[in-house]
């Protein structure tokens, strides 16, 4: 039986998405799948895996990097080589593992341009050319609501407020962006009604005549 989908789920507000479905076409079902979620387990993410992982293995990953202390509001300069170890310590991704989805959310906008770049070094072991990963942001980080994101199926995404008003987010261009998540390129951008955007990223050398990715 297919689930009713309303406007809301557990009295949250649905995120309707045109991108997030691509994380998921052609990824492999004969082998385990490793995904990366940077924010808590909720539940209806938890829901999504249980049905989506049916007839594969699934190893999920989600190092609450929200709730770090890092994200204090304060990030002093740190040497890039001493981020990298300190990102590495937060994501505790055991050597050898390859992902294949990384669920960044709004992440970025709650740390400086170093320390972006610290954790996607930190975060570079673990990927393969085949890797896919999702975000979300604004150009304009004075309108960016800030949000719990969670998974309902492939087209819709739930969201409650986060309660993090004391930290101070951080503006990046979308030139910043495609500088600092490297190897990723943004494979698609859509712009959303409230100002938000949502990226897919994927490898450089995934995309064949690498190019800037249309906005849609």
């Amino acid at each position: 039986m297919k689930k009713a989908i309303g406007n809301s789920f557990n009295d949250c507000p649905l995120l309707h998405s045109r991108v997030f479905e691509e994380l998921w076409r052609d990824q492999p079902k004969t082998t385990s799948l490793c995904v990366l979620n940077v924010g808590s387990a909720g539940s209806s993410t938890v829901r999504f895996f249980t049905d989506y992982c049916v007839t594969q293995k699934c190893h999920l990953f989600f190092p609450d990097l929200y709730s770090d202390p890092l994200l204090s509001g304060s990030q002093p300069d740190i040497l890039p080589s001493t981020l990298e170890a300190v990102f590495g310590s937060m994501l505790n991704l055991k050597p050898g593992i390859t992902l294949d989805v990384c669920l960044f959310w709004d992440f970025f906008y709650f740390l400086k341009r170093t320390y972006v770049k610290g954790f996607m070094q930190a975060l570079r072991p673990f990927l393969k050319t085949s890797t896919k990963a999702y975000c979300i942001g604004s150009m304009n980080i004075d309108k960016l609501a800030t949000f719990n994101y969670g998974i309902l199926d492939k087209q819709h995404l739930t969201q409650s407020p986060r309660h993090m008003h004391s930290l101070p987010l951080f503006a990046h261009s979308m030139g910043d962006l495609r500088a600092l998540l490297s190897p990723f390129a943004m494979s698609k951008v859509r712009l959303m009604t409230d100002g938000r955007s949502e990226f897919l990223l994927v490898d450089k050398s995934a995309i064949k005549g690498f190019r800037d990715a249309p906005i849609i």
